[in-house]
């Protein structure tokens, strides 16, 4: 339990600073617009400024998800068990196939989590606001 608490708190930071930055990121005049064609505030924020801010706040999201999966095997130090077990146990008699028995995979669940994150991105950040790689 203190483990999940820690990671939560931990986690916190990240997405409340890519929500700012994306409700702040939005371009005054748009939300002008909206108000002049009589949106309502709630109207406003959902169909123009989180559309908008939605890149920042996944990104928010994404960063605690796959920093979180590196960090949790930090748990093992105040006896959370995972993958960190491992490492620790490995680390304590130097047996590099048990560091890495322990290290390999939490990497690849890092990579599993990004991955699965850049799917969100394409189902929920508008496609307009998403970026392109430029094909010359």
């Amino acid at each position: 339990m203190p483990a999940i608490v820690a990671l939560v708190l931990y986690g916190l930071f990240p997405i409340v600073r890519g929500a700012v930055t994306g409700l702040a990121s939005v371009d005054k005049h748009l939300l002008d617009v909206a108000h002049v064609l009589g949106m309502t505030p709630r109207q406003r924020l959902l169909q123009v400024e989180l559309p908008l801010a939605s890149v920042a706040i996944l990104n928010g999201i994404k960063v605690t998800a796959v920093t979180n999966v590196g960090t949790a095997t930090l748990a093992a130090l105040i006896g959370g068990g995972g993958y960190g077990t491992l490492i620790v146990t490995g680390l304590g008699i130097n047996d590099q196939a048990m560091v890495l028995a322990g290290a390999v995979p939490s990497a690849l669940l890092a990579f599993v989590f990004h991955a699965g994150f850049e799917v969100l991105d394409r189902v929920f950040v508008p496609q307009g606001l998403r970026t392109r790689a430029v094909v010359r």
